[in-house]
């Protein structure tokens, strides 16, 4: 750690890895140059992360819970490796190679980009997979392998990687099942040098820890690129990039049949199918246009941060004793750059509010803006009778709010209601900065939380400052289709506002069958008998025509 400045730093992720060390993130190069006595946090949603290029699967034991000793972490080869089967948890990140690379019943089968607008979006070919190692599947625990980070290339837009990964979970004593999956595309572009290495997840080497752990380790000492990189490989750099502007994907998956719940993320102007395939596949296709969505940091002199009483607070909740004991155990040696994810991280807004800026520095890398991601949570997750033994996705809720809630929005007074954070101002401290809001939403599920009718329903959204004014959205879209609602809230800004939706359908009004109007009838006329010789008729009037007489 660099003499003189503490500095944690946080990802935003989608599909961060699990392991419990964490491999370097890209941070500002002034922050490592400073030589200022300075407290330097740094948010962000586009570091490297170096190896979210390849599938693992990892084991743990929990701490005691009395004394918080023991535990650990191990890395197991399969689900059913005899090694982890007395481990409390298994976890697997595994990787979905391209289908047309790796066939499988899990695998990406396509990917289209394109401008925003009309013009239809133009299939992506796989170019390769960017890692050779791979996870074999576990029959006896009915989980699939694991490939790679795979690079798509585009003559038009450049080059992209395509993280996506699904996520298993094995207790102890019980079968693995599917939790989550998590899609990434990040424009790239390839730098090849021998000195770039691989990593691999291993067991640590002995004494770097007091309890069995595991870590990102190289094939080499040669380390090139570990701050550049979004992902290293062997020879090879993928440093990321930002989208062109406003551009449009859409990714079709194949999936797990259990796959369900709520999908979060990073994008704009979305839209989502899921279709059966058979049995035990079905195929999941995503469309947004990609988001701006800042990195924040927040800079504080020594002085500043000793007299900030709610983060003395926060720290002294996490072990730390607060005041000069933050300084003096983070600068020790052997202290660790510490990783995290601001999803659901009220709680550094909650800290820092204002002084939580989007960054502004001359690093090139920092400063990259644009995202594409999504990820889910398990249905299991999400609550009341509306959502309960549905397997199948609820809805999906994006936007560029550097932080979010990953759960569905809240059913509250009538509104869904949802929460983001951000700074007021872009990096020039003078734009306002803008928000987008995209939710899409089951329409039998929005119907049964309202307790609405199949027939049309109709929807507000409304944005509430965190004092309680409204702001006013330059945008909001609403449509229906292919059994979806979507709607959209663009150009609101922040600090900690709250969308507000509200659906609304017009109760039908009792009629009754309006009684047939009689047609008027003539009142029958009496008849009489004429005759005339030998000639006789009826006749309807009163008396006979000339040369008749009457005579009945």
């Amino acid at each position: 750690m660099r003499k003189g400045i503490y500095l944690i730093v946080l990802s935003l992720a989608v599909a961060a890895p699990m392991s419990s060390s964490w491999a370097a993130y890209h941070t500002p190069d002034e922050i490592w140059k400073s030589t200022e006595n300075m407290y330097a946090e740094v948010f962000t949603d586009n570091g490297a992360t170096t190896v979210e290029n390849q599938s693992y699967i990892q084991a743990a034991n929990l701490p005691d819970r009395t004394t918080g000793k023991g535990g650990g972490n191990f890395v197991c080869e399969t689900f059913d490796d005899a090694n982890c089967q007395d481990k409390e948890w298994i976890n697997g990140f595994l990787l979905m190679s391209p289908c047309s690379i790796a066939p499988s019943n899990f695998c990406i089968e396509n990917l289209a980009i394109g401008p925003v607008g009309g013009s239809a979006l133009t299939e992506v070919k796989a170019t390769f997979e960017v890692s050779t190692k791979k996870v074999l599947p576990s029959a006896s625990s009915n989980v699939p392998g694991g490939g790679s980070a795979s690079l798509w290339r585009d003559s038009r837009y450049g080059d992209f990687l395509v993280v996506s990964s699904l996520k298993y979970v094995k207790p102890k004593g019980n079968s693995a099942r599917f939790s989550s999956i998590n899609v990434k595309i990040v424009p790239v572009t390839v730098k090849s040098n021998p000195a770039y290495v691989s990593f691999s997840l291993a067991t640590s080497p002995p004494g770097q820890s007091a309890i069995p752990n595991v870590s990102w380790q190289a094939s080499r000492t040669a380390m090139l690129g570990q701050n550049e990189c979004f992902v290293v490989d062997e020879g090879n750099c993928y440093v990321r990039r930002d989208f062109t502007e406003e551009t449009r994907l859409k990714i079709s998956l194949t999936v797990p049949s259990e796959i369900s719940g709520w999908l979060f993320g990073r994008m704009q102007n979305t839209g989502i199918t899921l279709k059966p395939i058979s049995e035990k596949v079905s195929r999941l296709e995503v469309t947004g246009t990609s988001a701006i969505a800042p990195n924040l940091i927040v800079l504080k002199t020594k002085a500043e941060v000793l007299k900030h009483e709610k983060f003395l607070a926060y720290t002294k909740a996490n072990g730390y004793n607060g005041g000069e004991d933050v300084f003096t155990r983070l600068r020790a040696p052997g202290s660790m750059v510490m990783g995290g994810s601001l999803v659901n991280a009220f709680w550094a807004y909650d800290i820092w509010g204002e002084d939580l800026k989007a960054y502004s520095g001359p690093d090139p890398l920092f400063a990259l803006s644009t995202v594409w991601n999504f990820g889910s949570i398990d249905s299991n997750a999400i609550n009341g009778a509306c959502a309960n033994g549905k397997k199948k996705f609820l809805g999906m809720v994006t936007t560029n709010a550097p932080i979010y809630e990953s759960d569905p929005p809240i059913f509250k007074d009538g509104f869904l209601q949802y929460r983001v954070a951000g700074p007021h101002f872009t990096a020039d401290q003078k734009t306002l900065f803008r928000g987008v809001y995209d939710l899409n939403l089951d329409s039998e599920f929005a119907r049964c939380i309202y307790g609405f009718t199949s027939a049309p329903i109709s929807a507000t959204i409304s944005v509430t400052s965190s004092d309680g004014s409204s702001q006013e959205i330059t945008t909001e879209v609403m449509s229906e289709k292919d059994g979806w609602i979507h709607l959209g809230a663009y150009n609101f800004h922040f600090s900690t506002p709250t969308v507000r939706v509200k659906f609304t359908q017009e109760v039908a009004k009792a009629t009754s069958t309006p009684k047939a109007t009689p047609k008027a009838v003539a009142p029958a006329q009496k008849t009489i008998i004429c005759q005339k010789g030998l000639i006789k008729k009826k006749v309807a009037a009163t008396k006979c025509p000339a040369g008749y007489k009457k005579v009945g």
